[in-house]
């Protein structure tokens, strides 16, 4: 398996952790999560602030708008330039899926800013949420995830950074060379060559790196890196 991967070395912040605060960002949409988040840090005694853009008025201003208020707060739809400030200034980030999402880029993010995590055990996070990152909640409820946000707070936050490094835009690129590499091989693509040939793996390398898009970064985590163009090799 191949895990999507960031650009980590643009995501860095002088921005130390507030005491108390949990953040939160993604699209706010229902299945998303955000209330069991802001249920979840008001049991803890925490501030939660969060961010992201609204992708579902109705669910916002039903059942997010009545919660906020002094310990709830609204960044708005951050940038990139803006969002990592907001994710180094968390005791905890908090990753609330209610669906089997596939994977979740922004607690990867929150990550490589040092934050530890507290996630719903939901769809991917048991994959990317490790024992030295943060901690998972088994049921999807706001008591479980106040008991995970307690075991998460205090993780080191060296210990989260490095975690975050195997989910690196590099190594992701370097994984599906491998698989394109055993393909071919495995097909016989690389039996029978000539004199200056080189193999399938390193072509693609060379001609299509520079395709690939970087991760973009941002609060939404249902991205995934895009190939331009790959070019028939024979």
């Amino acid at each position: 398996m191949v895990h999507n991967g960031l650009d980590l070395d643009r995501w860095s912040s002088t921005t130390r952790p507030v005491p108390g605060r949990a953040v939160w960002t993604g699209r706010i949409i229902g299945e998303k999560g955000l209330h069991v988040a802001i249920d979840a840090a008001r049991k803890v005694g925490m501030d939660l602030h969060f961010a992201g853009p609204v992708s579902d008025h109705d669910y916002f201003r039903r059942t997010v708008e009545p919660l906020l208020g002094e310990d709830t707060v609204y960044r708005g739809h951050l940038d990139h330039h803006q969002l990592p400030d907001l994710l180094a200034s968390g005791e905890v980030y908090l990753a609330t899926p209610l669906w089997a999402e596939p994977f979740g880029l922004a607690t990867v993010e929150a990550m490589s800013m040092g934050t530890p995590v507290a996630a719903l055990l939901s769809g991917a996070m048991g994959e990317i949420v490790g024992p030295s990152a943060g901690h998972l909640a088994e049921h999807h409820s706001a008591d479980a995830l106040a008991d995970s946000i307690e075991q998460a707070r205090h993780k080191p936050r060296p210990g989260v950074i490095a975690w975050s490094r195997r989910f690196s835009a590099d190594l992701m690129v370097d994984s599906y060379l491998g698989l394109l590499r055993d393909v071919a091989e495995r097909a016989g693509t690389l039996t029978g060559a000539g004199a200056g040939w080189t193999p399938l793996g390193d072509v693609l390398a060379a001609k299509n790196r520079d395709g690939i898009d970087a991760p973009r970064r941002g609060p939404d985590e249902d991205r995934h890196p895009v190939i331009r163009t790959v070019e028939t090799v024979t």
